[in-house]
């Protein structure tokens, strides 16, 4: 008998994503970790309004999608919330905000390192 958790899923931004279920960077829904919404809303640097992600909701807006009857039923969820149901939801401590990782290589070569540190953290 063995005893083992995911703790982090670490990988490029656009297969986190994918692994999550949720709508991709180029959506309205641009942020795993924070309710930042809407394209119109990219760049802003005022991180202290930034109202991290609701853990419970996400799970209860996938558990929407999963149970949606029909597939434009599961169409307008997405596109109401940005996610669809995933297995890692059987997870009962699974929480996308905190564990979804971008590894470093990708976050030096895509320059999200430089970004970050300049632009943002001033």
């Amino acid at each position: 008998l063995t005893h083992s958790a995911i703790t982090a899923v670490v990988c490029d931004l656009p297969t986190a994503r994918h692994i999550a279920s949720m709508a991709g960077v180029g959506s309205h829904f641009y942020c795993s970790a924070c309710n930042c919404y809407h394209k119109s809303t990219c760049g802003r640097v005022n991180f202290k309004k930034w109202e991290p992600q609701d853990r419970e909701k996400l799970r209860e807006y996938a558990e929407q999608w999963r149970d949606a009857a029909t597939s434009s039923e599961r169409e307008r969820l997405f596109k109401a919330h940005g996610v669809c149901y995933s297995e890692l939801w059987h997870l009962l401590y699974w929480d996308p905000s905190w564990q979804l990782v971008i590894d470093p290589m990708h976050c030096i070569l895509e320059g999200l390192v430089q970004h970050h540190t300049r632009n943002l953290l001033g």
